[in-house]
C-alpha cells in the first residue's frame, strides 16, 4: 500500500491534522464535523462556514440540514467510543491494509457517512483512505454504486468486501497520497482566485480545521 512521503503536498498537512485528531475525542469529533460540512457544499464557502463554526459551534445555518445535524449528534454522543476504537486500530499490529479496512468499518457506522466520505475522514486522520466526491468519481470513471455500502445489509462479509473493493480502486489510482494530491491540484485549477497554487489549497485544510477547533 502506497504511503505518504515528503514529496507529497498532503504529507505535512495530513500528518498535522492526524496528530490533532489523536489529541482527544473532541478533536476527532470536530474533524468529522468538518467532513459533514464539506458534504453538498461548495469548497469556496468553507472559509466562512468554518469560521462560523468556530464562533458558534453547531448553532449555524449549515447544521440546519438534517443529515449534518443528526450525523454530528451521533458522533458527539459516541465520541469517546469512536476515538478509542480509532486509536486501537491505529496502534494495533495489523497490516496497513487491515487498518484501513477497519477504519472504513468504524467510520461507516456513523449515520449519513458512507464509503465516499468515510474515506475522507480516514485521509484526515491516517495515511490511508481517500475521498470519492463527485469530482473524483468522474475523474476516475467510477460508478458511485461500486463504492456504495448498503448499510441495511448487516453482513460483515458484505461490508468487508465493499471496503476491499474501494481499497483496490485507491491502490489502482496510485494510493491515498497520489489521489489526494491530484484532487488538490484539480481544486486549485477550478478555484484559482481562492487557491492560486495547490500548496495553498492544501494548507487551507489546516486553516479550516484550526478555525473550527476554536469551538472547543
Amino acid at each position: 500500500m502506497a504511503k505518504y512521503n515528503k514529496k507529497d503536498m498532503w504529507y505535512r498537512t495530513s500528518r498535522r491534522i492526524a496528530n490533532l485528531a489523536k489529541l482527544s475525542p473532541k478533536h476527532l469529533a470536530v474533524i468529522i464535523d468538518f467532513v459533514f460540512l464539506t458534504m453538498r457544499e461548495n469548497t469556496n464557502k468553507l472559509n466562512k462556514i468554518c469560521k462560523m463554526y468556530g464562533d458558534n459551534f453547531h448553532d449555524i445555518p449549515s447544521f440546519n440540514m438534517g443529515f449534518r445535524k443528526n450525523g454530528s449528534a451521533y458522533v458527539w454522543k459516541n465520541k469517546k467510543r469512536i476515538y478509542s476504537d480509532m486509536m486501537d486500530i491505529l496502534n494495533s499490529d495489523m497490516s496497513d491494509f487491515n487498518k484501513e479496512t477497519e477504519l472504513y468499518r468504524l467510520f461507516c457506522t456513523i449515520p449519513f457517512i458512507n464509503i465516499a466520505k468515510a474515506g475522507f475522514i480516514i485521509a484526515l486522520v491516517s495515511p490511508y483512505g481517500g475521498c470519492f466526491d463527485l469530482h473524483n468519481l468522474k475523474k476516475y470513471n467510477i460508478d458511485k454504486m461500486d463504492i456504495y455500502l448498503d448499510k441495511k445489509n448487516k453482513s460483515s462479509y458484505h461490508w468487508t468486501m465493499m471496503f476491499h473493493r474501494t481499497q483496490k480502486i485507491i491502490a489502482e489510482i496510485g494510493g491515498s497520497a497520489k489521489m489526494t494530491d491530484e484532487w488538490i491540484i484539480d481544486c486549485s485549477i477550478r478555484e484559482p482566485e481562492m487557491f492560486p497554487t495547490p500548496e495553498i489549497m492544501c494548507v487551507h485544510h489546516e486553516i479550516w480545521i484550526d478555525d473550527m477547533f476554536r469551538a472547543i
